[in-house]
């Protein structure tokens, strides 16, 4: 689990391609688990739960649908919090 502020915030349609998985250089990622946690008019702040652990996936998953993390953190690894 990944808590992700990105800028500028993504639409909810750019929300709804990350939850379908989107097309990245190396091919398609799985299904996406995206919760919005808050969000302004510069940014928004996301919980998003991966199952892949592909090379820098998050923010090239985030770049893929117009946004850029600004700040990434590693809240969970599978059962540890």
């Amino acid at each position: 689990l990944y808590r992700v502020t990105a800028r500028p915030a993504p639409t909810r349609e750019a929300l709804e391609r990350l939850e379908g998985g989107v097309e990245l250089s190396d091919g398609r990622t799985r299904p996406a688990r995206v919760r919005l946690v808050a969000q302004d008019e510069r940014q928004a702040v996301l919980e998003l739960a991966i199952v892949e652990g592909r090379n820098r996936q998050v923010r090239r998953m985030l770049e893929a649908v117009g946004s850029r993390v600004v700040a990434l953190e590693r809240s969970a690894f599978g059962p540890l919090k």
